[in-house]
């Protein structure tokens, strides 16, 4: 987890879902989307208008924090036309059985919004504590994170309200001790409310604790507290693809990939699985040899030669 200073606040915006009516012997097929600017931010709040070509009918979704969209429609071809404050633009897409995903880009700048304050408890940090947190990221780079959990156990010997070793902590007990992890990450959005990259560590505990829907509510509020912070579109990520919303995870892990400081192997099991549970074997046994082929010594490696070999045998 990255310990940003100041994060930048955006307006949340709900996902307004559309369902078209079907005649018999119709079936409906999930188009799932996201709209960015040129700069690959998403953008929140457009209104994406979808007309069947052939029976005319029209009907709106808008896209949430995330940029993304999902909607239900009978198979056939659409006009998706993307309308911001300053512009719109058009584009045809055949929806048919299997995954279907556009995305859609607009010239239109962000709204800049006033960060929120940094709490007093995270600028009164002593600098003691500090100092071991610091050590702890050191560890961390250094992929050591047995050293890391030590330091940032003194970082919060030394200064209890930490909010940032605190979450970083609730990370590194995920696994081996959610409980503790839970309590760590409630207490650091106790001590700042603000601060996004908590509540993404909240959501992933919820996630591993298979509260899936928790999960979805706390990104939600988390997410917009860091939109530039790329773990917690992949933590949305995992909480949609346990839901079984696999086009929508799709969307969301092309968010998280475009904003991670490099490329990480581990991303290909998270597409892996939204393939498979879009019936593509053929892209999941991809992203799958591509992880083998990117990490070798993964730790994932035993699980994703498992995986291939059901797919293959399939």
């Amino acid at each position: 987890m990255n310990a940003e200073g100041l994060m930048v606040a955006v307006l949340m915006c709900t996902c307004v879902s559309a369902q078209t009516t079907r005649a018999p012997g119709e079936f409906f097929v999930p188009l799932s989307g996201v709209v960015h600017n040129t700069t690959r931010e998403p953008l929140q709040g457009v209104h994406i208008e979808l007309k069947n070509l052939k029976d005319r009918k029209k009907f709106g979704v808008y896209s949430n924090s995330a940029g993304l969209f999902r909607c239900n429609l009978v198979e056939g071809v659409y006009r998706v036309t993307a309308k911001s404050r300053t512009q719109k633009i058009s584009k045809e897409i055949r929806v048919a059985g299997g995954l279907n995903w556009i995305s859609l880009t607009l010239q239109e700048k962000l709204r800049k919004i006033r960060p929120p304050a940094v709490s007093v408890v995270r600028v009164n940090v002593p600098a003691e504590a500090r100092s071991a947190f610091e050590k702890a990221r050191d560890d961390l780079e250094k992929n050591d994170p047995a050293a890391a959990a030590q330091d940032v156990d003194r970082a919060i010997a030394f200064y209890p309200h930490y909010v940032e070793a605190l979450t970083i902590r609730s990370i590194l007990e995920r696994d081996r001790d959610p409980e503790r992890a839970l309590a760590d990450a409630e207490k650091a959005i106790a001590h700042d409310p603000d601060y996004g990259e908590a509540r993404v560590a909240l959501a992933s505990v919820y996630t591993s604790l298979g509260k899936f829907d928790d999960a979805v509510r706390t990104l939600d509020r988390g997410i917009p507290l860091a939109p530039g912070f790329w773990m917690g579109y992949y933590e949305m990520t995992r909480a949609v693809l346990c839901k079984q919303d696999y086009a929508v995870a799709l969307g969301y892990l092309e968010i998280s990939s475009d904003l991670a400081p490099k490329s990480y192997p581990f991303l290909h099991i998270a597409r892996a699985d939204a393939f498979a549970g879009l019936h593509d074997n053929s892209a999941a046994i991809r992203e799958l040899e591509a992880y083998l082929t990117e990490a070798p010594q993964g730790d994932q490696v035993s699980q994703a030669k498992i995986k291939l070999a059901i797919l293959k045998s399939q």
